[in-house]
């Protein structure tokens, strides 16, 4: 059984990196209202895909923008809200556009 183990943890965790590296989804903005983060389908207007492109460069984040306009992360880093909501508000933020 341990044998089976030792092989299972490498396997998972290339799988893991190799998914993360081909697999991305598109970008949305996310609020956070009474308590809860609230996802948004809502196309993201240019000037705002502009700055979150600025946030997303400084942080040296991996991300593709199709030839539609739509923005697309990788998908592990689409599943920490906080850190999307994160992004969404210095986004929103001149002051911090301003001085990054």
């Amino acid at each position: 059984m341990a044998k089976h183990t030792i092989w299972i943890v490498p396997i998972v965790v290339i799988l893991f990196v190799w998914l993360n590296k081909i697999y991305f989804v598109r970008f949305k903005l996310i609020y956070y209202k009474n308590e809860k983060f609230i996802v948004s389908d809502a196309p993201i207007p240019t000037d705002l895909k502009k700055e979150i492109i600025h946030v997303l460069k400084y942080y040296n984040e991996n991300y593709l923008l199709k030839q539609n306009g739509d923005l697309y992360l990788p998908v592990w880093r689409t599943l920490n809200k906080d850190l999307m909501w994160n992004y969404t508000n210095k986004a929103n933020d001149p002051e911090w556009l301003n001085t990054h």
